[in-house]
């Protein structure tokens, strides 16, 4: 029984290693755009705006019960922000009470 578990947990750990790295060697075969890749590094670190976002969020707008005003100016400032990036789609979905809260 001793020897079951012990093959048991080796075949475990060969086939978890085996699905680890395939994805590793596909990729591998890929060309990396580092051009995009430092883009991408160059937004988050020098013009991130998570910060600001966040702090509006939970700073301004954090007292807000559902169905109350302050939910409501909460749900348009967030339609808002991605309208300001260019998003056109953007919209505040209904909510239906149906337990009464």
């Amino acid at each position: 029984m001793r020897r079951t578990r012990l093959v048991a947990g080796l075949l475990c750990a060969v086939t978890a290693a085996a699905v680890m790295t395939a994805p590793a060697l596909k990729a591998g075969s890929e060309p990396v755009n580092y051009v995009d890749i430092n883009r991408i590094k160059a937004e988050g670190l020098q013009r991130s705006q998570v910060m600001d976002l966040s702090g509006w969020l939970t700073d301004v707008y954090v007292p807000r019960l559902t169905g109350s005003p302050m939910s409501q100016k909460a749900a348009e400032w967030t339609v808002a922000k991605p309208r300001e990036h260019g998003l056109v789609n953007v919209k505040i979905e209904p909510w239906v009470n149906r337990s009464g809260f």
